[in-house]
């Protein structure tokens, strides 16, 4: 979790003990958030004017920038000028319909005074949107995180002021379509009664379809922007629409007559087109380079168009910080700099042989089939295999007991814990590294006598476990006798800290960590 705006404060206001000058001189960095609400006042006259009086268009009012706004190390990120409003985000018409003003103009005009009514706000009376699934996902994707670890709105800790780049509409492909239909089939069985494998007489079936209705049409339409090469039989899922029906549609989006099967024999075997099963990219970095380790939490996903590949691409975000474009990035699936997941079939146990592991990633579910990092029951005919690098994400973890011990709280284990099994992940708010943030949280520790912040393995950012934390948090310390160690590993892309045990642990025994010399120090925590 990322720590949101807050007001500070002075805690233990009523101790004379208490660093109470230590404290408020970080305040001092505190940046005035709030524009003067009498200027903002005077750029909405200026606007409402130029616009009803003058007949001025957005675009053009827009155009002038009139409305300036100062960037600082804190607003380094906002637009030099503000504008009347931007889609699903901001403007100036938006921050000042949150105040209550008291200002009244005089009328320079004579008639009626006009304003922008607040209906003027609203999403779908943007001049020029379409009220459609496609545009609506867009807009959405500004505040929505699709990490695997959020999959929530206004997430805090992957979502900034940018947002995420908008979807491009994906052009339909009609070989590429022919090929994915009889692969994504090939034994797989009929989603119903209504599967349009079950169709025989092509023509017959023709007359009889009732065809969609306007809004199944644009449904289906908007869904295969996304994903052209979709089967018919997840499509109707997702429309909840006759299998037939939207087969049927398919067919004449793709131009195709009854028939076209034949089709499928003059696509070459080796020809290139876009396969439902997705190619695995070739490796680009080699292992070994400490550069793919790069813990950059607030890393931007790269925009790389299809005709400007991320290898070659001077633009590329993940290519310029040596990191593995991941799955949300913009990019192709079959980009040669996407990791491409590993391929074992012991369970993940070595780093010799699982790709995931050498790289100090935890399996992806999207990605890592063979060694079942989903958990599928019927995997391969019904055998069972389990992933054992998947048990941060999955939470397969031992239960930790918190209890007194020799120094204040302590982690005991209530089962016996191999060596080098995973116990927990340590986990906290997300604080990012700056002096004057620090100085306040170390006046308290200090005053407090307890410390729970972590670095990562970055200059950017610590978790604090004070307020937010686990189990992992009550792990107290033992240079010499540390059973338990800490390790860093990618989870879905995400950088995470886990913690494991050096050594057989009995159950009952206490789990201790060893912190490291700069934590004595105070120098870092």
């Amino acid at each position: 979790m990322m720590r949101g705006d807050v007001a500070p404060f002075l805690p233990f206001a009523d101790s004379p003990k208490f660093p109470t000058h230590k404290l408020l001189r970080s305040l001092q960095w505190t940046p005035r958030f709030s524009f003067d609400p009498e200027i903002e006042s005077l750029e909405y006259e200026v606007a409402r004017q130029l616009r009803f009086d003058h007949g001025f268009t957005d675009d053009d009012i827009d155009g002038m920038e009139l409305f300036y706004r100062h960037r600082d190390e804190v607003w380094k990120d906002r637009p030099r000028f503000l504008r009347l409003r931007k889609e699903n985000k901001s403007g100036l018409l938006w921050e000042h319909n949150q105040r209550d003003h008291s200002a009244t103009w005089p009328r320079l005009k004579s008639g009626d005074e006009k304003h922008f009514p607040v209906s003027y706000l609203l999403v779908d009376n943007i001049p020029e949107q379409v009220n459609s699934l496609f545009s609506n996902v867009n807009r959405g994707s500004y505040q929505f995180c699709p990490n695997l670890n959020c999959l929530l709105h206004f997430c805090g800790v992957h979502i900034r002021e940018s947002g995420l780049p908008p979807f491009d509409p994906i052009p339909p492909n009609q070989k590429s379509w022919l090929k994915n239909l009889n692969v994504t089939v090939e034994g797989r069985p009929e989603c119903g009664p209504c599967c349009y494998r079950l169709v025989y007489d092509q023509d017959q079936w023709q007359e009889n379809i009732l065809p969609c209705n306007e809004e199944e049409t644009a449904l289906i339409e908007d869904l295969l922007k996304f994903e052209p090469n979709i089967c018919p039989c997840d499509l109707a899922v997702i429309c909840r629409i006759s299998c037939k029906a939207v087969y049927h549609h398919c067919l004449r989006i793709f131009s195709l007559e009854p028939g076209f099967e034949s089709m499928l024999m003059q696509i070459e075997p080796g020809e290139e087109v876009e396969s439902a099963v997705i190619p695995k990219p070739r490796l680009y970095y080699n292992s070994n380079e400490s550069s793919i380790h790069k813990w950059n939490i607030e890393r931007q996903l790269c925009t790389c168009t299809d005709e400007e590949t991320c290898e070659r691409s001077p633009n590329c975000l993940c290519k310029h910080h040596g990191v593995f474009c991941e799955r949300n990035c913009r990019c192709k699936r079959s980009c040669g700099l996407r990791f491409p997941g590993c391929e074992c079939q012991d369970g993940c146990r070595s780093k010799g042989t699982c790709r995931c592991l050498g790289y100090s990633r935890e399996c992806s579910p999207e990605l890592c089939f063979k060694c079942n990092a989903r958990g599928d029951e019927n995997h391969r005919e019904g055998k069972r295999i389990q992933c054992r690098n998947v048990r941060i994400m999955a939470g397969i973890l031992p239960l930790l007991e918190i209890k007194r011990a020799q120094y204040g709280a302590g982690a005991f284990a209530t089962e016996g814990i191999r060596q080098k099994q995973y116990i927990g992940e340590y986990v906290g708010e997300l604080l990012p590294v700056n002096f004057e943030e620090f100085e306040r949280k170390e006046a308290i520790n200090d005053y407090r006598k307890l410390n729970y912040l972590f670095s990562l393995n970055s200059n950017n950012f610590v978790l604090d476990a004070d307020c937010m934390g686990n189990e992992t948090r009550c792990l107290n310390e033992d240079k010499e006798g540390a059973n338990c160690e800490v390790f860093e590993l990618f989870v879905n892309g995400e950088p995470r800290i886990g913690i494991r045990a050096t050594k057989p642990i009995k159950s009952g025994e206490e789990l201790y960590l060893h912190y490291g010399n700069q934590y004595w120090t105070g120098d870092d925590h």
